[in-house]
C-alpha cells in the first residue's frame, strides 16, 4: 500500500514539473515577466503577450489592465487592454517602471482605441519632478507610433513647458500611457503591443 501511494506522489510531482517547466518555456518565448530592461540590450522587444508583474494601472479604482488574447483586440498574439475613467486630478491608464530608459534613443508600440482619442505618452526625468511626454492621436485600429527622444517635452507638474533640452541619460525607468485629465468625465478602452526600446550602449 506504501509502495503504492509513493508511485501515486511520484508521478503527480513529475506532471506538476512537467507542467511548471512547459509554462516557463512558454512565458520565456512570448516575452517572459521579468523587465525586458534588466539584460541591458541595445534593443528590447516584448510583445506584450503575457501579463508582466512591473505593469500596474496608474490608479486602481479608476483603470483595470489585463492581457487580452481576442484576435480583434490584439495586433499580435496578445496585447494589453487598459480600460479606464477619467479623472480631474490627474492622467488614468498603464505604467512600468521594469524597463530601462539609459541612453534612450526610440521607443515603438502598436496601439488603438475603442474611439478615437489622444493619450500621453509619459517618462519621468531622472534628477528633477517635471514631467516628459508625448502625446499621440489613437484611431480604431492598429497603427505603429515612434517616439524619439527629440519627441519628448519637458513640463512641470502643472503643465507648463520647460526650455530645458534632454539628453539620452536624462531618462528615468518609469513610462506610461494614459488618459489625460478631464473635467468632464469619461470611459474608454485602448490596447498597446508589440514594445520596442532602443538605445545606444
Amino acid at each position: 500500500m506504501y509502495n503504492y501511494i509513493s508511485k501515486i506522489g511520484n508521478i503527480c510531482f513529475a506532471i506538476l514539473a512537467g507542467v511548471l517547466l512547459i509554462s516557463l518555456l512558454i512565458l520565456t518565448c512570448n516575452g517572459g515577466v521579468f523587465p525586458e530592461g534588466f539584460r541591458k540590450n541595445d534593443k528590447v522587444k516584448n510583445g506584450l503577450d503575457v501579463p508582466l508583474y512591473y505593469m500596474r494601472v496608474t490608479d486602481r479604482n479608476r483603470a483595470y489592465a489585463k492581457v487580452t488574447y481576442n484576435k480583434t483586440h490584439a495586433a499580435n498574439g496578445g496585447a494589453y487592454e487598459i480600460r479606464f475613467t477619467s479623472s480631474p486630478e490627474k492622467d488614468i491608464g498603464l505604467k512600468s517602471t521594469g524597463f530601462t530608459f539609459d541612453k534612450f534613443l526610440l521607443m515603438k508600440f502598436k496601439a488603438k482605441a475603442d474611439k478615437p482619442m489622444t493619450i500621453n505618452v509619459i517618462f519621468h526625468h531622472k534628477n528633477n519632478d517635471n514631467i516628459l511626454y508625448s502625446p499621440i492621436q489613437l484611431s480604431t485600429t492598429w497603427n505603429t507610433y515612434e517616439i524619439k527622444l527629440t519627441d519628448i517635452k519637458q513640463r512641470t507638474e502643472k503643465g507648463d513647458p520647460v526650455s530645458d533640452t534632454l539628453t539620452k541619460n536624462d531618462l528615468g525607468p518609469y513610462v506610461e500611457w494614459s488618459y489625460p485629465k478631464t473635467e468632464k468625465q469619461t470611459t474608454g478602452i485602448f490596447w498597446i503591443d508589440d514594445l520596442e526600446i532602443e538605445s545606444v550602449i
